[in-house]
């Protein structure tokens, strides 16, 4: 009898916490969501910053004539990140190769693990890091040149701009390195790998098993089936199994 008290009185003192949550987040300033930064100095501190302390993933969506950090500079932060297994997804805007040697800087991130997509245009800039914040840099359209730009802090702002980028990337053809030079390739087509990858997982073997046949790791198996199944959109194994076909991915 006294737990079932116990329990009584925290489910009360829970439910006036989540009221107390609601309330707060409702009165949430608009400091609190976003930051203005001013000056390409600044905006490069913050780029630098951001890179460095990403631990996870880090997703862009990239337009020319936007670079605030040499590209040295980028260079040297993208290597750190993909040493400490920090995802790199980077969707660029077509007139991107209109830029004098972008397809060495192309090349160069491809072999360091980069993955690459294109699309016609992209509506804006954005640099997203772990999914949990974004810097958002702003052009001034008289010179051409960016002058400040928005940090989006955890909001329904920045999860806008997340899934916008989400939407762009999974209808966005993948870039390749190959002999002859960098490449797209079909949006909706599957590498070599995944293909097997998604055939033996229809044929019912186990994710082990998977790796055991292809020589993977059981994590590698994992993610490379979650990517499937958000580049399907999708929720659920058997979701993916209809998906594939539809898709014409076996």
């Amino acid at each position: 009898v006294q737990r079932q008290d116990e329990l009584r009185r925290a489910q009360v003192e829970m439910t006036e916490l989540a009221g107390l949550y609601r309330g707060s987040v409702a009165r949430r300033d608009v400091a609190d969501v976003v930051d203005v930064v001013h000056g390409t100095e600044a905006i490069a501190q913050r780029f630098a910053q951001l890179q460095y302390s990403a631990k996870k993933c880090i997703q862009a969506l990239q337009k020319p004539q936007a670079a605030v950090v040499t590209r040295e500079d980028a260079d040297e932060a993208e290597r750190a990140a993909i040493e400490r297994g920090v995802r790199h997804d980077i969707v660029l805007e077509r007139s991107v190769f209109d830029t004098p040697g972008i397809y060495e800087t192309i090349d160069s991130g491809l072999e360091i693990g980069i993955e690459l997509r294109v699309v016609p245009t992209v509506p804006l800039r954005a640099f997203i890091v772990d999914r949990e914040i974004a810097l958002i840099p702003l052009m001034n359209g008289e010179h051409n040149t960016v002058q400040d730009a928005l940090l989006l802090h955890p909001s329904g702002l920045l999860d806008a701009i997340i899934a916008l980028f989400d939407l762009i990337w999974t209808s966005a053809p993948k870039l390749v390195a190959t002999p002859e030079g960098t490449v797209e390739t079909a949006a909706d087509r599957l590498e070599p790998l995944d293909t097997k990858v998604l055939s033996l997982l229809l044929a019912g073997l186990t994710d082990a098993s998977i790796g055991a046949q292809l020589g993977l790791s059981l994590r590698t198996v994992q993610r490379r089936v979650r990517q499937m199944m958000d580049r399907a959109q999708v929720d659920t194994r058997l979701q993916l199994g209809y998906e594939a076909g539809r898709r014409g991915w076996l």
